[in-house]
């Protein structure tokens, strides 16, 4: 049974391709006061939705105050209105109906928004982007995702505006998963990075990362970032190029939007000085290399459980 105590809560729902995470989360200052999490099934809507459940019921039950929200992030498309998750490329669902199952087994209302625009309002109301009018927000993690909050909203255009990780920055580039040829996700993205990075080697190139080929499963993003760190030059190349594209995004994005910040989060963005460095570095000018060092922001979490409950701030606002 809740507990009616002092603190305000929102229960966040950060559902993954591998693991569902679910926290209570302190709606005054943003604290994950509860948590937990599961693997995520691979076998369709009802095993989702069931995890998902049994991950939410004892947070429902034990919880140390008031739950006043449920909001929900999740990869892909979603119908906001119905709260339904369209599809999500690395999870094998089709229409899944979030909302209603929730309302169905828990009697509660609740918010489904797309993970990346979950975590851009988690910047809005509790992280880098706090107290700002406009800002870009740039996830890099496995892929590359993006949000913008513009006039203090989140601006989502027809509905999925803040596809930062298709743009193009290299026209005759790999296609990626999406079908364009040359997408930044396909260039500065932590799979990338690591893809990079093995095919490096395979051209006979040297690396304290890896002795032979047949170690090159071992390569991830951290590996290379690490080695870079420590002075590696293959790595450190591969992290020159990620910069060089990222360079090229961030200046068309300065020039379109002027934006007040431009915010990184995800994985790969907790090496803050390499990835400030490379990027800064592949700036033309120093012009837009002193704006860019002014606005560029780092974020220190990556909490999806924080920007779903966002998700539910946002909505209230409305």
């Amino acid at each position: 049974m809740q507990n009616e105590g002092s603190k305000e809560l929102i229960l966040g729902v950060d559902i993954g391709g591998t693991k569902i995470a679910a926290g209570l989360v302190d709606r005054a200052g943003g604290e994950v006061v509860s948590s937990g999490k599961t693997a995520t099934p691979k076998d369709g809507n009802e095993s989702i939705l069931n995890a998902m459940g049994d991950l939410m019921e004892p947070l429902l039950k034990e919880a140390p105050g008031k739950v006043t929200g449920i909001g929900v992030g999740i990869p892909g498309f979603v119908d906001r209105e119905k709260g339904i998750a369209l599809t999500a490329g690395n999870l094998n669902l089709n229409h899944m109906p979030i909302s209603d199952y929730i309302h169905g087994r828990f009697n509660w209302s609740s918010h489904v928004e797309n993970d990346t625009n979950a975590g851009t309002l988690g910047e809005k109301w509790f992280g880098c982007g706090k107290g700002l009018q406009h800002f870009v927000y740039l996830a890099i993690g496995t892929g590359i995702g993006g949000g913008l909050i513009f006039n203090g909203k989140l601006y989502l255009g027809k509905g999925n505006a803040g596809e930062i990780g298709h743009m193009i920055a290299q026209p005759d580039g790999e296609t990626c998963v999406c079908g364009t040829p040359g997408c930044l996700e396909t260039l500065a993205s932590g799979n990338s990075i690591a893809r990079h990075a093995i095919a490096r080697l395979k051209g006979g190139g040297k690396s304290s990362m890896c002795d032979n080929l047949a170690m090159e499963k071992i390569i991830s993003s951290e590996g290379v970032v690490n080695a870079a760190g420590s002075g590696d030059r293959l790595a450190m190349g591969v992290m020159e190029e990620v910069g060089k594209y990222l360079a090229l995004t961030l200046v068309s994005l300065v020039r379109l939007l002027d934006p007040e910040a431009i915010i990184i989060g995800g994985g790969v963005s907790q090496a803050r000085d390499l990835l400030s460095n490379v990027i800064l570095a592949a700036v033309p000018t120093d012009g837009l290399k002193n704006h860019i060092k002014e606005i560029l922001r780092f974020s220190p979490w990556c909490s999806g459980v924080v920007g779903a409950a966002s998700v539910v701030l946002e909505n209230e606002k409305e």
